[in-house]
């Protein structure tokens, strides 16, 4: 502990230097990959710190020694050299973000677009907001773009199916180009004065980014949802189904496809000759950029279907949902290293500055890694799953005088999930924003914790959660208070008893069951925090509402209610799951995904 407090303090002294990670995908073209000297494995956890962010949400940035993260409604800034937290900000009328920020340093501005296509800008330095641009008219498509800066202008992705050029200096319209049919756009990838936009109806547009003028245009029956990649000749975009299609940069026509084995959501990589895909099959993939045949595929224990790959120093780096991240041979795909934070349903991307490798988990705990340094000793600690609730009742704790590495813990847990008698099925008519692909995964890991001494856990009769145990854990950053995050590790959850089937208590999520679906009751199962009304809206995996349920609940607990999917098409849907509670307060769960099947 004396060699990684020592080296801590070191790591806080080294001067930065002024290389960026300052966009989604890392540079224009998208690319998720990082020129470095080799990795070398295992890697050394430099810190971690807890944050306050629910779940965060695509690349980290890293920007002149600051890391900025963020979640659906807070953006938040860390010290590259100790994870100490410098500020947060707290969207109050943007709305939802899912993309990364846009980086602009001539004026120090963080620009950040919402999914209801609104932009604002934040002070670098301290987070100040300075101004905001509504979305204007919307037509429900939504925008799951991330915003870029470049030659003085801003584009984005607007709710009206379509992207807007903004002038940095006076924020007037410099240009908007839209979809042929309105659609929810991905991020773009620019290069050579092109900008190439892939919509979620199938529509892929090559526009001028000076003037927003359209070279070409082709559609497709794809549903595109990944961020377009770039080399010199072709584009590179993934479907809603896992298929990776690539085009020709010069007309749009399509040179091949691959087809991964389920459906995903995150960004490809490219590096070299070779692209890179992960997707819900638990599989990553090398495929050959000029002909898509396999390379190699590399399979592990958690499935990728929101996190993209990450290319960097001869590794490629993954998150998966059972609480690990991996790092492959570019070469042959065969696993040099891995770490197990702990904190499952995690989809998290990279960044990297000189040396320095980022990426967190879906408590908000964020990670600093770096190649293997022989005099540090650094063993990262299993952070909490949220799944699981904090125990209402608090047991006592007696260490005993003698430390040992095994506790001894005796829960008796059981949770409540008493869903309303009543609830009204509603068919939606009014389109939303579109959801991302964000699937549901029930994880079958067991944990293990490692505690500093020998507490004997004895809860009261009736606690209404699994008691956690305490490890030995230093943590930097500044927590707070909301979610309420607490430095230990959670066993799995605990099955809801009043309820069919083997359910789990989703902590801050949802989940549906059965998953897919084959023709019968569907049910979406999450937590409230007290009396409210939830209402939960299903859409199609092209974005049109498909149905919506509103559910009168008395308490807090795990909920459930039944979907109406009866007379569903086989398909991909989506759903999400909002509050409004009795006291005014309103909640949010991240979306989620499910699949309905032929009877």
């Amino acid at each position: 502990m004396r060699a990684l407090t020592l080296f801590l303090a070191l790591a806080a002294a080294l001067p930065l230097r002024a290389t960026n990670f300052e966009m989604e995908g890392g540079d224009y073209r998208r690319s998720n990959a990082v020129t470095a000297t080799a990795m070398v494995a295992p890697l050394d956890v430099l810190w971690q710190s807890q944050t306050c962010l629910g779940d965060p949400n695509d690349n980290p940035m890293i920007i002149n020694g600051h890391v900025i993260m963020h979640d659906l409604y807070k953006v938040i800034s860390l010290s590259l050299g100790s994870g100490a937290q410098e500020w947060v900000w707290k969207c109050t009328s943007l709305g939802e973000f899912y993309n990364t920020p846009a980086y602009d340093a001539t004026r120090g501005l963080l620009y950040v677009s919402s999914v209801e296509g609104s932009l604002g800008a934040l002070n670098l330095s301290d987070g100040t907001p300075v101004w905001n641009i509504a979305n204007g008219a919307a037509a429900g498509c939504g925008s799951y773009s991330a915003a870029t800066f470049i030659n003085d202008t801003i584009i984005y992705c607007d709710a009206r199916g379509g992207f807007r050029c903004i002038q940095a200096s006076d924020r007037s319209q410099a240009w908007r180009q839209a979809f042929s049919v309105p659609q929810w756009g991905c991020t773009p990838g620019l290069d050579a004065g092109l900008l190439y936009a892939a919509g979620s109806l199938g529509e892929v547009m090559c526009l001028r980014s000076d003037t927003g003028a359209v070279q070409w245009r082709v559609t497709s029956s794809r549903h595109f949802i990944s961020a377009v990649t770039l080399d010199d000749t072709r584009l590179y975009v993934m479907d809603a189904s896992g298929l990776v299609d690539c085009r020709s940069r010069a007309d749009g026509s399509e040179l091949w496809t691959y087809q991964t084995n389920s459906y995903a959501h995150g960004n490809l990589a490219l590096h070299g000759s070779n692209l890179f895909c992960s997707s819900d099959d638990r599989c990553v993939r090398s495929l050959d950029c000029a002909t898509g045949v396999l390379n190699w595929q590399s399979c592990h224990s958690g499935n990728f279907a929101r996190s993209a790959p990450f290319v960097c120093g001869g590794l490629v780096f993954t998150s998966g949902c059972t609480g690990q991240y991996y790092g492959d041979s570019e070469g042959d795909g065969s696993n040099q290293w891995s770490l197990d934070h702990g904190a499952f349903n995690s989809f998290n991307d990279w960044a990297y500055v000189d040396g320095w490798l980022v990426c967190s988990n879906r408590t908000g705990m964020v990670y600093c890694l770096a190649s293997h340094c022989p005099a540090c000793t650094a063993t990262p600690t299993r952070t909490p799953d949220l799944r699981t609730a904090t125990p209402t009742a608090s047991p006592s704790a007696t260490p005993s005088a003698t430390p040992s590495a095994t506790p001894t813990v005796t829960p008796s847990a059981t949770p409540s999930a008493t869903p309303s008698a009543t609830s009204t099925v509603t068919p939606s008519a009014t389109p939303s924003a579109t959801p991302s692909a964000t699937p549901t995964v029930t994880p079958s890991a067991t944990p293990s914790a490692t505690p500093s001494a020998t507490p004997t856990v004895t809860p009261s009769a009736t606690p209404t959660a699994t008691p956690s145990v305490a490890p030995s854990v230093t943590v930097t950053g500044t927590p707070s208070p909301t979610p309420t995050i607490s430095p230990t590790f959670s066993p799995p959850p605990t099955p809801l008893t009043d309820a069919p089937g083997s359910l789990e208590d989703p902590g801050h999520g949802c989940y549906t069951y059965p998953n897919p679906s084959h023709g019968g009751d569907v049910w979406a199962v999450y937590r409230v925090d007290g009396p409210c009304k939830v209402k939960v809206r299903v859409f199609q995996s092209a974005g049109a509402p498909a149905a919506k349920v509103e559910q009168q609940h008395d308490g807090a607990g795990v909920k459930r209610c039944q979907l109406p999917t009866h007379g569903f098409a086989p398909g991909v849907y989506f759903y999400k799951v909002d509050m409004d509670y009795d006291d005014g307060r309103k909640g949010s769960l991240s979306l989620a995904k499910f699949v309905c099947s032929k009877e």
